[in-house]
């Protein structure tokens, strides 16, 4: 169980697991197919080089045994062999004188061409019996009475074959082929028996080399061991796998308990079957040389492939490990962790991916500490300036009450718009109002400025009423239409009209134009303006915190409505030339935000 968990919890393990079992099912494969082809090879070539063996054997055996034939069926139908068989019985002295004949004329050559000829047997019905014995290997007490296979005989004149140990020889052990015809000349018959020693046939079997166990046989049709090279095995019989095949003319099979190949054929001229039986160790060895050469190579490239593949595995989890390990260290607050990035490859490539994330982390956290201070500073700022303006609040009442008891109108409406202005924008805990507080601010603005420039300075306000309830940032038109004054009539003191209009955009937005009639803005200072204005990011209203101006509006509405493209500031001459068009842009009925406290 504890190597399933490890396998189960490291990517390492399980890849180097699958690609193993991978390489190993492909070898076992590759085994199992070698083993099955190299197999079916052996049996083949052995079926072929044994057949080879076999049909030589088999043909040297079967014109052995058709010459002993043709000579058995020469000495049985010759004039001299006739002649004999008409001898009467007890007539001993004319059936040796006829039996000399058949010797002088026939039987010497014959045994002259064949040596191994043992005996020749005359046997007449009548009770006459001579034999011709071949170095006088015949015991001369022996009679053809009294063999035991007269009886199967019968009347037939076939050749009739057995394989004996004939205890009539003074070899005894020496296995003896017998072929025994029955012959008949008018009403005088009997048998004419042929004793062969073996030993030349056996010969023309065991010379043939199957290898250094392999041997060869041959059997009867019925199983019965004729040659063997093991003279204890002739007259047993074969094994009953090999028995049970018998039935066939000629085959080859596989002996899986004693791995050994058999293959057989039989003899024309007497039924026999030729028996090869081969080791299948032996006859394979070469074969085999092979199949372990090339299941020792497999092994090594298994060894081999298994190292190769358990480098680049371990080599591509180090890297994830470290990877791990470094996004463990981010978790508990470790932002200067990094991670190797060397090669080119796609944990190369997520390893620059997640130092580059963590570069903007940085970057971001940096960002939102400075923003936090900016903050605590204008809070603090708010605060100081809370204060300060209590202290205006109540010069400024002052100043009105002694406005008012001097009669001096002017001075106590400058003082009370002074007062709602200070009011209005030193309250910074409200940072979203309406379009109409914003106007409302306006208006106390201009009417100061009607009053310290009386009849150079106009205005106009037209707004549509439901842009008057839409929600808007605080302080942003009183700024651009200061602007416009500053630049005109405190630069050049021509008269000035200014035309203030809120509508309803076809994008859904609030739009405010801010219009007048003075000198517009000179080209280097429209595209100065424009750029920055494109440029603007997050961080403008930090960097122009101090001013209240132009820029100052475009950043704080572009800070509120980052994702909107269409909000902030845009500037341009009016057509013809004459004067300035400023234009506040901002989502209409904005949703509301919480204020700071």
């Amino acid at each position: 169980m504890n190597v399933l968990d490890a396998i189960r919890r490291s990517i390492k393990w399980k890849l180097v697991t699958l690609l193993a079992a991978v390489l190993l099912a492909v070898i076992l494969l590759v085994v199992y197919l070698t083993y099955r082809i190299t197999s079916e090879t052996v049996i083949r070539d052995a079926e072929v080089i044994s057949s080879q063996m076999l049909k030589q054997v088999n043909l040297n055996l079967n014109q052995y045994l058709n010459g002993y034939k043709q000579s058995f069926l020469s000495i049985a139908s010759n004039r001299d062999t006739e002649k004999w068989f008409t001898i009467g019985a007890g007539d001993d002295l004319g059936s040796y004188v006829a039996f000399q004949e058949i010797v002088r004329n026939y039987l010497q050559v014959f045994i002259y061409h064949h040596p191994e000829v043992m005996s020749l047997t005359f046997y007449n019905l009548n009770g006459n019996e001579m034999h011709f014995t071949n170095q006088d290997e015949l015991r001369a007490d022996y009679t053809f009475r009294a063999e035991d296979y007269i009886e199967r005989l019968g009347a037939e004149s076939d050749i009739y074959h057995e394989i004996t140990f004939p205890e009539h020889y003074r070899r005894s052990t020496q296995p003896v082929l017998t072929m025994v015809k029955r012959v008949a000349f008018g009403r005088r018959a009997g048998y004419i028996k042929l004793d062969v020693d073996l030993g030349p046939a056996l010969a023309i079997v065991t010379d043939t080399d199957l290898g250094l166990s392999g041997k060869t046989m041959v059997t009867d049709g019925k199983g019965e061991i004729i040659v063997h090279p093991d003279l204890s095995r002739v007259k047993t019989y074969a094994d009953a796998d090999i028995i049970a095949r018998l039935g066939e003319t000629s085959g080859t099979f596989y002996r899986k308990d004693s791995r050994e190949i058999v293959m057989f054929q039989t003899v024309p001229a007497t039924g026999w079957k030729v028996m090869a039986v081969i080791p299948y160790y032996e006859f394979a060895e070469n074969e085999l040389n092979i199949r372990r050469v090339t299941i020792a190579t497999v092994l090594i490239g298994l060894v081999l492939a298994l190292a190769v593949v358990f480098a680049v595995v371990s080599s591509a989890t180090h890297r994830i490990g470290t990877l791990r390990s470094a996004i463990s260290r981010v978790k508990i607050g470790d932002l200067g962790v990094r991670v190797p990035a060397g090669g080119s490859d796609e944990l190369a490539d997520l390893g620059h991916a997640f130092n580059l994330m963590l570069d903007r982390l940085n970057d971001s956290v940096q960002e939102l500490a400075e923003t936090r201070m900016r903050q605590q500073e204008a809070t603090m700022s708010a605060l100081q300036s809370q204060i300060d303006s209590h202290f205006l609040y109540n010069s400024l009442e002052t100043i009105n009450a002694m406005a008012d008891l001097a009669g001096h109108r002017e001075i106590e409406r400058i003082a009370v718009a002074l007062s709602r202005m200070l009011r209005y924008t030193s309250d910074y805990r409200q940072m979203f109002v309406t379009v109409e507080d914003e106007l409302q601010h306006l208006k106390h603005y201009l009417e100061i400025c009607r009053i310290r420039f009386g009849e150079k300075l106009s205005y106009a306000i037209e707004a549509e009423d439901d842009c008057r309830r839409s929600k808007c940032l605080k302080a942003i038109i009183q700024p651009l239409a200061e602007n416009s004054i500053r630049h005109n009539l405190d630069l050049n003191g021509r008269p000035l009209r200014l035309e203030i209009k809120v509508r309803r955009a076809d994008s859904g937005h609030v739009r405010i134009d801010i219009l007048d009639d003075g000198t517009g803005f000179a080209p280097e200072k429209l595209r100065e303006l424009r750029e920055k204005i494109a440029c603007m990011s997050s961080r403008a209203l930090g960097e122009h915190a101090g001013g209240v101006g132009l820029l100052n509006v475009h950043s704080r509405i572009r800070v509120c409505h980052a994702a909107d493209p269409l909000a902030g500031v845009s500037v341009s001459n009016r057509e013809g030339g004459g004067g300035a068009a400023v234009s506040v842009m901002f989502p209409f009925d904005s949703p509301g935000r919480e204020e700071p406290a």
